[in-house]
């Protein structure tokens, strides 16, 4: 997997698929590339024993709490909720 920046996008791409296949997440800034790329920290280290436990994450010196809307075997959902009422969802291609 690799992110790159895609004009004011972020792409989460699986570079080993094929270029209509490769786009695993479309993110919409820098807060939401920082959840996913935490999320996914988490989830290879294996620390997410309960996919639903909610996680904090600072960026720009805000704090926000991500949570999993997804099951295994269902595509990654996430949802950031900020002390400033940030409230994201990111929505991926990726399977659990």
């Amino acid at each position: 997997m690799k992110l790159i920046k895609n004009g004011a996008e972020w792409h989460l791409i699986d570079e080993h698929a094929s270029p209509d296949a490769c786009l695993i997440a479309r993110l919409h800034g820098e807060l939401e590339a920082a959840a996913l790329i935490r999320f996914c920290e988490y989830y290879l280290a294996g620390a997410l024993d309960d996919l639903r436990r909610p996680f904090p994450i600072e960026h720009a010196g805000k704090s926000y709490t991500v949570s999993t809307k997804s099951r295994k075997g269902e595509k990654l959902v996430l949802r950031i909720i900020g002390t400033d009422e940030t409230d994201v969802i990111i929505q991926t291609e990726f399977v659990l």
